[in-house]
């Protein structure tokens, strides 16, 4: 068996771990800081984050960013999806997808240099999570990149969630409660980072998607890349761990 040090009780020591034993011949234990502040930092995190990088290609001149899953959409024309881990990343009404410069150079890079489109009034892009079920209950973090080389001041640009295919349907966007999923209707393009970002809460059982509509003069969308991730909950085991710290620290009062 293990042998460990035992000290006097109430004597100060420097160790991480060793045993007191008490005046009543009970034992407690005495941590460092050291050990206190891997304690908290080891379990304030059950799992970790689950992320769909999907990036958008033209099927035609397919280009993936390093890092990223590629999604390749038809050239001309509605369709095209990808399964990662089970979950199909799929696009709908679309009227195709293009790749700005080339496959060797890419205007402006790889992730939005390409994207899916659809040009006309009142007109939409829609990026399909899977089916209903696929996502885990809890909160997501969307980012949306959209952007055109050919067309810099593409316009605003509505964004919003459908839940069960209904942009009409109540959704909790960013913490708040609604009665339908518009995030934003002034959504503009940007070429260095996402255009939009936000969160939305899943209930576990409901398909999700995100959809770009026109709100612009040009009558123009692009949806170049779409990276999606849960938001992990505080750990069960943190509390644990407080509870464990308490009883470490107890200390008999003379």
């Amino acid at each position: 068996m293990m042998e460990k040090t035992v000290k006097p009780f109430g004597q100060q020591v420097s160790r991480s771990w060793l045993i007191h034993l008490t005046s009543h011949g009970m034992i407690e234990y005495k941590v460092s800081m050291k050990v206190l502040v891997f304690l908290f930092t080891s379990v304030a995190i059950v799992r970790a984050a689950t992320t769909y990088s999907i990036d958008i290609n033209d099927a035609d001149n397919v280009l993936t960013a390093p890092g990223w899953t590629g999604l390749n959409a038809v050239h001309s024309g509605n369709g095209g999806s990808v399964d990662v881990g089970g979950v199909v990343f799929g696009i709908a009404s679309s009227d195709g997808a293009r790749l700005r410069g080339s496959t060797a150079s890419p205007n402006p890079d790889a992730l939005v240099g390409d994207f899916a489109f659809d040009d006309g009034g009142n007109e939409a892009i829609i990026l399909l999570f899977g089916a209903a079920g696929d996502l885990a209950a809890g909160t997501w973090q969307v980012e949306v990149w959209s952007y055109d080389s050919s067309f810099i001041t593409l316009g605003d640009q509505i964004l919003g969630l459908r839940t069960n295919g209904s942009e009409n349907a109540d959704a909790t966007i960013d913490g708040m409660l609604q009665g339908n999923g518009i995030v934003t209707n002034n959504m503009a393009s940007s070429s260095s980072g996402p255009a939009a970002s936000f969160t939305f809460l899943s209930d576990g059982a409901s398909s999700y998607d995100i959809f770009l509509r026109e709100n612009n003069a040009n009558n123009r969308t692009r949806l170049n890349a779409v990276r999606l991730t849960q938001i992990p909950e505080p750990s069960s085991a943190l509390l644990l761990g407080l509870g464990a710290t308490g009883w470490i620290f107890r200390r008999r009062r003379s």
